[in-house]
C-alpha cells in the first residue's frame, strides 16, 4: 500500500514537470531562451509560477532536463540504430533524414541552437550545453573504436569531432529552405565519409 501512494505521488511530480517542460520547450522556441519568462510558461502550462517554482528553481534547471532528454533520446538512437555509412551518408543528404527515427528531431534542434545562443551570456547554459556536448562525443566514440577495431584512440577522436562537426553543420543548414539536389550531396558525403573512414562506400 505504502508502495503503491508512493509511486502514485511520483507518478504526479513526473507529469507535472513534463507539463512545466513542454511548455517551456514551446515559450524557448517562440521566444527564446533570454526573452521566455517564468509568466509565459505559466500562463502556457496552466499552472502558478510559485507551483512551477515546486519543481524548477529557474529556467537554467528547465534547460538542464529538455537538453538531457534530447541527449538521452539522440543516444538511445545512436546504440540502437544499425545504420551503416551508405545509410550515414542518406542521412546527413538529407538534411533532416533522423525526422524518420525521431519525429522531433527537428524541433529538438531549433531548441539546441536556443541553447547554443545563450552558451556566451550564461555560464551555467554553457556548462548544460558542454556535458551534452561531451555526453554525445564519448558515445560516439565508443562507438567507432567498437566499430573500427584496429583503430587507435587518437584517429577515432579525430573523426568524432569531424562527424559532430557535419552533424552541427548540416542541422543548422536545414534551417535553410533552399532545394539542395540530393542525390549530388549524397555523392559528396560518400566520398567524405569514404576518406574518413578509409573505406569505400558501396551501394
Amino acid at each position: 500500500m505504502i508502495e503503491k501512494t508512493h509511486k502514485k505521488k511520483e507518478d504526479k511530480i513526473n507529469l507535472r514537470k513534463l507539463q512545466i517542460l513542454t511548455a517551456a520547450k514551446i515559450c524557448i522556441m517562440k521566444n527564446g531562451f533570454h526573452a521566455a519568462s517564468m509568466a509565459q510558461i505559466s500562463n502556457l502550462s496552466g499552472l502558478s509560477v510559485g507551483g512551477i517554482y515546486r519543481y524548477f528553481s529557474n529556467k537554467e534547471e528547465m534547460i538542464n532536463e529538455l537538453v538531457k532528454g534530447i541527449v538521452d533520446k539522440r543516444l538511445r538512437l545512436l546504440t540502437t540504430l544499425d545504420i551503416n555509412l551508405a545509410d550515414m551518408s542518406d542521412i546527413i543528404s538529407a538534411r533532416l533524414g533522423m525526422q524518420a527515427h525521431d519525429k522531433n528531431f527537428s524541433e529538438d534542434n531549433i531548441l539546441m541552437f536556443e541553447v547554443m545562443t545563450e552558451v556566451n551570456r550564461n555560464p551555467n547554459v554553457a556548462t548544460i550545453y558542454k556535458e551534452a556536448d561531451n555526453r554525445m562525443f564519448d558515445a560516439l566514440l565508443e562507438k567507432l573504436l567498437e566499430f573500427q577495431k584496429e583503430i587507435d584512440i587518437e584517429t577515432a577522436e579525430a573523426q568524432v569531432e569531424i562527424m559532430m562537426s557535419i552533424f552541427s553543420g548540416t542541422d543548422t543548414r536545414s534551417l535553410n529552405k533552399r532545394h539542395i539536389n540530393e542525390i549530388k550531396l549524397r555523392e559528396f558525403y560518400d566520398g567524405i565519409l569514404s576518406s574518413i573512414f578509409n573505406t569505400t562506400i558501396s551501394r
